[in-house]
């Protein structure tokens, strides 16, 4: 299991690991675009110093409400219309504070990938699969902004970016690339009905890849269903904030595409 201070200043403890192995070539494929990940991280109008400096100290300031207790989308509404934020930095300051309220928890529980090696995973298959595909678009449309947050999640702004059916496939091969990756006992894709066949599509590339149990849970909530679960794997700071333990594949997707993500805390 990671450890706190280590992966909160974004270090990496030890060697590369399965994740990063398998997304290796990718990230080869992009390495040296260093105008284009500046580009994404910014988004198509390049942030100002300035303006970059009032939504760090907004994201700052907001960090520090949620510590305390307040809910993180009232805390990201009052911080925004203090500061008379623009919508762009207002939605830059909703993502952060959305995903850094619970982040001692999330840094507390994160698990290496060799930690879930022939362990029961369980996959929150809806935000996976659009967060993969949202980096995607990220690494092709500098109008996407990519975050991470204290504890190393990944997001984006827009958090579900318009994307194509062909760019929702390839998130799905490269989500189920790494979840066999990983050499679990099984795998357990936890899905709400409108996530269904992102489901069925997801279980067919894994069933192809490797010999290993797959089992699809329906449930009403992902995140009801997860809470106070271990070997949970999510993109969604929710679900995180209730699992047991986790495991985070958005930030080596994110390196794999030489995708550099904004801290703004």
């Amino acid at each position: 299991m990671r450890h706190g201070p280590a992966r909160a200043t974004g270090e990496r403890l030890g060697p590369p690991s399965r994740t990063d192995r398998v997304f290796g070539t990718r990230q080869a494929k992009f390495a040296g675009k260093k105008e284009r990940v500046a580009r994404a991280v910014y988004g198509e109008n390049m942030l100002t110093d300035d303006q970059l400096t009032t939504i760090r100290a907004a994201a700052e300031d907001a960090a520090w409400l949620c510590d305390r207790g307040y809910p993180a989308s009232e805390v990201a509404a009052f911080i925004s219309t203090h500061r008379v934020l623009d919508e762009r930095a207002r939605a830059l300051v909703s993502t952060s504070a959305r995903a850094d309220a619970h982040h001692r928890h999330h840094i507390a529980r994160e698990l290496d990938a060799e930690d879930v090696e022939r362990r029961p995973v369980r996959v929150d298959v809806g935000s996976l699969v659009r967060r993969f595909a949202a980096l995607l678009a990220a690494s092709r449309d500098a109008s996407v902004v990519v975050l991470e947050s204290a504890a190393g999640l990944v997001l984006t702004v827009p958090d579900a970016p318009d994307t194509s059916a062909t760019l929702r496939d390839e998130a799905v091969r490269e989500l189920a690339k790494a979840l066999l990756s990983l050499s679990p006992a099984s795998l357990k894709l936890v899905f709400e009905e409108g996530d269904a066949a992102l489901a069925s599509t997801l279980r067919l590339h894994l069933e192809r890849g490797r010999r290993v149990n797959v089992v699809e849970d329906l449930v009403r909530s992902v995140a009801t269903r997860l809470e106070g679960a271990t070997f949970v794997v999510s993109a969604d700071p929710t679900v995180l904030d209730g699992a047991g333990t986790w495991l985070n594949l958005t930030s080596s997707y994110a390196q794999a595409l030489a995708l550099g993500p904004l801290k703004l805390c």
